[in-house]
């Protein structure tokens, strides 16, 4: 157990450069406590060499989990001026400033029929914004019940299975341009204006990297993501199925620091959203990411909705220009 681990502990040290570890390297947590277990057998049999070869293997996964869920250097408070939870899946419901937002996300499983658990939490939760991903032929039908709610739509195009479809309350400018999103992609891209004020939201489903291929097309995603992020002059959320953990260096090179946007789940703490019938030791593939205008109020995880995917859901309140700059220098 312990040779597995540590194996797969070095492996997931070269996930920049190679497929197969960074596939590894978004289970170091599964890789800590196999270590865990593997000390505590090693304990048993007086092996106090192999313990603490467990114990360095433990300690390697867990300094990098660590710093992968580690909160921005700034305040991070809810409405009402309260310390922020993101372990509920309770709906927070309280009134919210005038510039504030709340976007969520959804990868609901093209096969799933369980149409009304995701839209009594919805109805729970109200949103301003709902990325869906996987939303097959029956779920499209369906969401003609949340239209009188959601009365703007944009959808990517329908590759024979599913497609991403972005709902909002509050108009969508259909005269602006793509900058991240193209438009042959599972990706949907809009600007919301939300009580007058534009936010770009990016609805996300990126490429399972199941394959060399597919990983390295993944990537590319995420290089554009960040090369259109930089010309982006509102403020910016992509959020949605991005099919890799924190954990992942190209995750944090390129969505992160040449992106220049952070984590909403940062400071949270372990946020396992995928697969739900391992949860809590799934790892978390739903992201909310953000640019330096908006600070994040609060995020949480929603309740099982039928799919092999929990909900998200982010609470966010757009900054004035002096603590944008703030913002931005504290993120670097």
């Amino acid at each position: 157990m312990l040779a597995l681990a540590a194996v797969a502990t070095v492996l997931a040290g070269f996930a920049r450069f190679a497929w197969l570890a960074d596939l590894a390297v978004n289970f170091r947590l599964h890789f800590a406590l196999a270590a865990l277990a593997a000390a505590a057998l090693l304990a048993i049999g007086r092996s106090w060499r192999g313990v603490a070869s467990a114990g360095l293997v433990l300690l390697v996964n867990a300094w990098y989990i660590a710093v992968s869920i580690e909160a921005p250097q700034q305040s991070v408070r809810v409405w009402g001026g309260q310390t922020a939870h993101a372990s509920s899946s309770a709906p927070n419901t309280n009134s919210r400033p005038p510039l504030a937002v709340r976007i969520a996300a959804a990868n609901v499983f093209h096969s799933n029929h369980e149409f009304t658990r995701l839209f009594d939490w919805l109805r729970a939760e109200q949103p301003d914004v709902i990325s869906i991903e996987e939303v097959s032929a029956a779920w499209l039908t369906q969401l003609v019940a949340l239209e009188a709610d959601y009365p703007y739509r944009k959808a990517s195009p329908f590759n024979g299975r599913f497609q991403t479809v972005m709902l909002s309350r509050w108009p969508i400018d259909v005269e602006s341009v793509p900058r991240l999103a193209t438009a042959n992609s599972r990706n949907v891209e809009a600007v919301v204006r939300v009580r007058g004020t534009p936010i770009r939201v990016i609805a996300v489903h990126a490429t399972w990297p199941l394959t060399p291929a597919h990983a390295v097309r993944r990537n590319r995603e995420y290089a554009g993501f960040a090369s259109g992020a930089r010309t982006v002059r509102e403020p910016l959320v992509l959020i949605g199925d991005f099919n890799s953990s924190a954990l992942s260096p190209h995750f944090q090179s390129t969505l992160l620091a040449d992106a220049g946007l952070r984590s909403a789940a940062a400071g949270y703490g372990w946020q396992p959203t995928w697969p739900v019938g391992v949860l809590p030791l799934g790892i978390q593939i739903d992201h909310a990411l953000v640019s330096p205008q908006l600070e994040v109020v609060a995020f949480r995880r929603g309740p099982e909705v039928g799919s092999d995917h929990r909900p998200i859901v982010v609470d966010l309140e757009l900054l004035d220009g002096p603590a944008v700059a703030v913002a931005a220098h504290a993120g670097r």
